[in-house]
C-alpha cells in the first residue's frame, strides 16, 4: 500500500520590519548601519519529501539547513522567565541525536502564539 501524500507545512517569519526600524532609527540619530533582526526564516516540513528544512536570510547572508524527517524527535517551547518575572518562549527543534535548534536566537513575549504553532506543527506531524 501506497502512503498518502501530503503537502507539505511551511511557516515564515519575517521580521525584516523590525530591522528596518533599528536601521532607520539608529541612521535618524547619526548611528552607523545596524542590520540586528532583519531577517526572514523559512521552515518547511516535507512529510513526502521525508525531509525538514530551515532557511535564514538576513541582508548579509543566507543560510540552509536539511535533516530526514524521522531525525526529528520533537518540536518545544522553550520558556525563560525575565527580571521582571515575564515569561517569554521561543520554538526548537529536538534532534534523535539529542541536538536542540533553536528557531530564533531571542524569547518572544508572545508565549501563546509560540504554543499555537507547536501545536499545528504537532498536528501536522501527527497527521496519517
Amino acid at each position: 500500500m501506497q502512503q498518502p501524500q501530503h503537502p507539505p507545512l511551511t511557516l515564515v517569519e519575517d521580521n525584516r520590519w523590525w530591522g528596518f526600524l533599528i536601521l532607520a532609527v539608529g541612521w535618524g540619530l547619526g548611528l552607523p548601519p545596524i542590520f540586528i533582526g532583519a531577517r526572514v526564516l523559512v521552515l518547511v516540513f516535507d512529510k513526502s519529501a521525508g525531509v525538514v528544512s530551515l532557511q535564514y536570510s538576513s541582508l548579509l547572508r543566507t543560510e540552509k539547513k536539511t535533516f530526514p524527517w524521522h531525525d526529528l524527535k520533537d518540536v518545544v517551547v522553550q520558556l525563560s522567565r525575565g527580571k521582571k518575572g515575564r515569561l517569554s518562549a521561543r520554538l526548537t527543534l529536538e534532534l534523535q541525536n539529542g541536538r536542540v535548534i533553536p528557531l530564533r536566537f531571542y524569547y518572544s513575549s508572545d508565549v501563546r502564539g509560540t504554543q499555537a504553532l507547536q501545536a499545528t506543527i504537532g498536528a501536522f506531524r501527527d497527521q496519517k
